[in-house]
């Protein structure tokens, strides 16, 4: 009896075994898997929604639908090898240093702390009215006194028609002093002003907040550009 028992075990056994490897295999889907094309599993993760179905204008049909038509898309064009190519390669590349650098700047950003008082701020629009006398000098970097002398241009308006980047720059500035004022790309330059003349006629259309915010925002990109010319001074650049 116990000879037939374990005969019988070691037919179950087998049978079970056959059975198995001739069974049709069943995709195991995992809980967070929304669709499987082309025996890949996309996830709700990988697609990385805000919400379950997508947008609120779109059915739960309709998501599902522009989720596999984009898959389908992707796997032809890595069947036609587009993703080898060098122009592909290169707006990749492209891509991924511009959203490195977004996120750098937007990081840094968050981190500046600025603070504008109510002193800036009258400074500011008691300037309007008068005439101030400067000499401007493109250069990347701050010069001397001596060569803004040499090589400025002379320049005498009232503060009110003048570009917001030199009210900006001239309005904290003292007759003998200079300032450097950061544009966008290489358009940055120097001032050094000479003279103010004339009185103050203060705008009534300009709200002190109004002011504040100007204010802080000329402060936040000069902080960003002297950061950037500080990076420029700490780095090794060879340029043949």
């Amino acid at each position: 009896m116990k000879y037939l028992l374990i005969i019988l075990a070691i037919i179950l056994a087998v049978t079970g075994a056959t059975l198995v490897s001739f069974w049709p295999n069943q995709p195991k889907v995992g809980k967070d898997v929304l669709v499987t094309i082309n025996g890949h599993d996309i996830s709700r993760s990988d697609i990385q929604t805000n919400d379950e179905f997508g947008s609120h204008h779109e059915s739960r049909s309709d998501f599902l639908d522009s989720v596999i038509t984009k898959e389908l898309l992707i796997n032809e064009a890595q069947k036609l090898d587009i993703d080898r190519e060098a122009n592909f390669r290169k707006e990749l590349k492209d891509y991924y240093e511009q959203s490195l650098i977004k996120i750098l700047m937007e990081r840094k950003y968050a981190s500046l702390h600025i603070q504008v008082s109510d002193h800036e701020i009258n400074n500011y629009l008691n300037c309007f009215g008068k005439t101030y006398t400067f000499l401007l000098l493109k250069s990347r970097e701050l010069p001397s006194i001596e060569e803004l002398k040499q090589k400025g241009t002379l320049n005498s308006s009232r503060f009110e028609d003048l570009s917001e980047n030199l009210q900006l720059a001239l309005a904290g500035l003292k007759p003998g002093k200079r300032a450097m004022e950061f544009e966008t790309g290489n358009e940055n330059y120097a001032v050094l002003l000479q003279k103010i003349e004339g009185n103050t006629v203060r705008p009534t259309a300009i709200k002190t907040e109004q002011v504040r915010k100007i204010l802080e925002e000329h402060k936040r990109r000069q902080q960003i550009n002297h950061w950037i010319v500080d990076l420029r001074k700490k780095a090794s650049i060879t340029i043949h």
